[in-house]
């Protein structure tokens, strides 16, 4: 799980505080568990959480969970594959975007939206309800920092167990392809192992190893989509953007993450009458900067209000395309132009590293490149 906007504040707030501008809800719960509280929660009340099993009942069927215990333990991918493609179907026929299957399939003793959404998907039907239930005992927690801290061990709980490419949300391993891999089926064998209350409590273990940074007053996150600029205070130093490069909508990655630190219900994007195959919420962010008709706007718009600011501008961006990337929606000598065109100094710095695609016939195609413009109005880079 990786969010670039709470990674960089952390950072910045060893030196001052920090104001995190993001549309991401995944986004928001980090940052402020790591900048704002982290050293606050209280540890030992997570712990025991983790060791709290979930109620028995919910929308899966008894036997299935049944079935999928039995087949992950003999390691019987195909009967799981069968499991999963009877749940697939199902699903496809059965719902509905409306108030009625929410309270057919996904009330009870507490609200299975990731069981009745994602199980036997992207998560095991108990690996589902268990997420479940943890979202609800950590949403019942009086203590925000708490809650919060818990809320982030979540989601890099989901994050860690997902069957999917990369251990993103764009849309789960293709186990339900006849036949799939050998690589599919012993990942999602491996994946399904993965017990989520053990999950939970190891990376309650890691943040427990955090240092938490030195307390600046002011410390704030504000969720929003750039270039949309919040009421900011008069003194900002720095402003650091790294907006997306391509077509590639964020939110395709990390919306099961935003939509369990959303926590609530929500309707899925249907196509043809039936739900996308990464079952996506219907109200995911679209960015300006993903489209090319609307992001050198977007970027003069940016550039303007950070120079209004008086503040050094650090854009974070790539150049280059790598084999079966995405175009970036933006070319350097554009981007150039736009920074200069308000401050006074222009600097690009190349950064020494580089990325590609992981698919295997892109191992030898040039990488994509990535780079930092620095911008100033003040005489100095």
């Amino acid at each position: 799980m990786f969010s670039g906007s709470s990674v960089v504040s952390q950072a910045l707030s060893r030196r001052g505080s920090v104001l995190g501008i993001d549309d991401s809800s995944l986004a928001r719960v980090l940052f402020q568990a790591t900048v704002i509280h982290a050293g606050r929660a209280d540890c030992g009340a997570l712990a025991r959480l983790s060791l709290e099993a979930a109620p028995v009942k919910g929308p899966t069927p008894f036997g299935s969970l049944a079935a999928e215990r039995t087949a992950v333990a003999r390691r019987e991918v195909n009967s799981l594959l069968r499991l999963y493609r009877e749940a697939h179907g199902a699903f496809q026929v059965d719902y509905r975007p409306t108030g009625e299957w929410w309270d057919s399939t996904v009330r009870g003793s507490f609200p299975h939206v990731v069981e009745a959404h994602y199980g036997g998907h992207f998560f095991g039907f108990q690996q589902a309800r268990d997420i479940d239930w943890l979202q609800h005992r950590i949403g019942q927690v009086e203590d925000e920092p708490t809650r919060v801290v818990g809320r982030a061990l979540l989601l890099a709980t989901a994050s860690t167990i997902v069957a999917a490419p990369g251990k993103q949300f764009a849309q789960p391993l293709n186990f339900l392809a006849d036949p799939p891999t050998a690589f599919v089926g012993a990942r999602l064998l491996s994946d399904r192992t993965r017990d989520v209350r053990a999950t939970f409590a190891s990376h309650l273990a890691q943040f427990r190893t955090l240092v938490r940074p030195r307390q600046w007053d002011g410390s704030r996150f504000d969720q929003r989509r750039l270039p949309d600029m919040p009421e900011t205070p008069t003194g900002v130093d720095l402003v650091y953007a790294d907006p997306p490069y391509t077509g590639d909508e964020y939110s395709r990655f990390y919306h099961v993450l935003n939509v369990l630190a959303d926590g609530g219900l929500f309707k899925l994007t249907m196509v043809h009458g039936v739900p996308t195959k990464g079952r996506y919420p219907s109200a995911r962010s679209q960015s300006p900067f993903c489209d090319r008709r609307l992001a050198p706007q977007a970027f003069r718009e940016l550039a303007r209000d950070v120079r209004k600011l008086d503040a050094r501008f650090v854009l974070s961006y790539s150049a280059g395309k790598a084999l079966g990337s995405r175009d970036r929606t933006v070319d350097l000598d554009l981007l150039r132009e736009t920074c200069q065109a308000e401050f006074s100094t222009v600097t690009l710095f190349p950064l020494n590293h580089s990325y590609r695609p992981l698919q295997p016939k892109n191992r030898r195609a040039p990488s994509a490149s990535e780079f930092l413009l620095v911008c100033s109005n003040r005489g100095d880079s």
